[in-house]
């Protein structure tokens, strides 16, 4: 998996000298449709089937769990470059973490805030001014 997000990180850098950040995230949404569409077709699914709180809930998945996230990334990709934008992404375990408990009300453990610590130390680590070595 790294690999992939390693090269996904790559490509979309040289991609964002040309287009916006906005435009890279809607070639890259539309592309990763292409996958999943052939075997929703075959599957004859009827979309009238699906409820107002499974579109709701598509919705809520298209834009806040896709777009804006990717959005954010190449945002960041751009702003900082690939090799520092990249670490950002391990951002998403503990803001799924927060979500989940504000909107789930799942449980907030001592292991989960201390996952979330490590996290961000890593980050600030990793991308704290540093100091010029004395000669």
């Amino acid at each position: 998996m790294h690999l992939h997000l390693s090269a996904y990180t790559l490509l979309g850098r040289v991609a964002l000298a040309s287009v916006s950040p906005l435009a890279l995230t809607a070639y890259v949404m539309v592309v990763g449709c292409l996958p999943v569409a052939v075997p929703a077709w075959l599957e004859h699914a009827s979309l009238a089937a699906v409820s107002w709180q499974g579109w709701a809930a598509l919705a809520y998945l298209i834009v806040f769990g896709t777009v804006i996230p990717f959005l954010w990334y190449y945002e960041g990709v751009k702003a900082l470059g690939a090799a520092r934008g990249a670490q950002f992404i391990n951002l998403v375990p503990p803001l799924a973490v927060a979500e989940s408990v504000l909107l789930l009300g799942e449980p907030f453990t001592p292991a989960l805030l201390v996952g979330g610590c490590l996290v961000v130390a890593g980050l600030y680590l990793t991308n704290r001014p540093r100091r010029a070595a004395s000669i």
